[in-house]
């Protein structure tokens, strides 16, 4: 029993680790990692047992088990409910903990429930914020980031889109062609020779600190400080992910999704800004910032 060419791309977006071509790669996969519960002596019997069972067509697991079986995250569920939080879910603290929590359940393709019931009744409070956003010269998506392109979420195997970066000014520095300053000048992006030392917080490549740097500048802005994020650490668009299927989706798509929506976040108020600014402005962003590249 095969299967057709819509059920194949279908595997592919969704299930496929590198170097598997058939939707039977990952029966194969599936089977052989199901079969580790039983004793040693056992597993072949098993593995070609379960693997029947799937290629015939008689069973498939749930799209988890498809996708996260026998890779470095492991992740075989579906479903989290995030709630439970050491600070008062209405803080900033405490969002900022569901915040991370979603986009580590995000980047291993699982689901996420919120109940938005304990924040904070929107108040009202605007304020003018913006953030210097650095990125080096040398940089694989340095053109991307001056030009302001990402992949949009909703089309992640199409073209690269521009997208308004309105409260972020970008800076980038370090030794640049006569082209590249060309190409910043026409998208009103500074190049500078050296980046200044005092203020900026360099993003590291985790998916927890991504997502506190950008808590970390909507505190400064709630301060009235202009926060400064160097981008330069973080992998390249497309670079792929250990062992998750996935890709990274970039520092100019996480500059865009995640870091312009906190800072507006910031602009209402933060936790003020009320439950449906935080659906929005935080948790919305996190999960198109995460699933843009796949799972990270």
């Amino acid at each position: 029993m095969g299967f057709d060419e819509f059920a194949t791309a279908l595997a592919r977006r969704q299930y496929m680790l590198p170097g598997e071509k058939r939707v039977e790669d990952i029966f194969r996969r599936v089977a052989r990692e199901i079969a580790k519960a039983e004793k040693p002596e056992d597993r072949a019997y098993w593995e070609e047992k379960f693997y029947n069972l799937m290629a015939s067509k008689r069973f498939s697991p749930g799209g988890r088990i498809l996708a996260g079986a026998d890779t470095e995250h492991g992740n075989l569920l579906n479903c989290f409910v995030q709630g439970a939080t050491e600070n008062p879910p209405h803080t900033l603290e405490g969002i900022e903990e569901v915040a991370v929590k979603l986009a580590l359940v995000t980047k291993v393709g699982g689901g996420n429930g919120v109940n938005l019931d304990p924040y904070l009744p929107k108040q009202g409070v605007r304020r003018q914020v913006s953030g210097i956003a650095y990125l080096s010269a040398d940089h694989p998506d340095v053109e991307d980031f001056i030009r302001g392109l990402m992949v949009p979420s909703h089309t992640p195997d199409g073209p690269k889109q521009a997208f308004p970066i309105r409260l972020w000014r970008r800076v980038v520095y370090g030794p640049a062609s006569e082209a590249l300053k060309a190409l910043a000048r026409e998208h009103g992006v500074e190049v500078v020779p050296v980046r200044p030392g005092d203020g900026v917080l360099e993003v590291a490549d985790d998916m927890e600190s991504i997502v506190r740097a950008g808590f970390t500048a909507v505190r400064q802005a709630l301060k009235g400080e202009v926060p400064q994020l160097d981008l330069s650490r973080l992998r390249p668009l497309g670079s792929p992910v250990r062992r998750s299927g996935g890709t990274a989706s970039g520092p100019t798509s996480f500059l865009i999704e995640f870091y312009e929506n906190f800072l507006r976040f910031a602009s209402l108020g933060a936790e003020r800004a009320g439950p449906v600014a935080v659906l929005r402005y935080v948790y919305a962003p996190l999960l198109r910032g995460v699933k843009q590249g796949g799972v990270r």
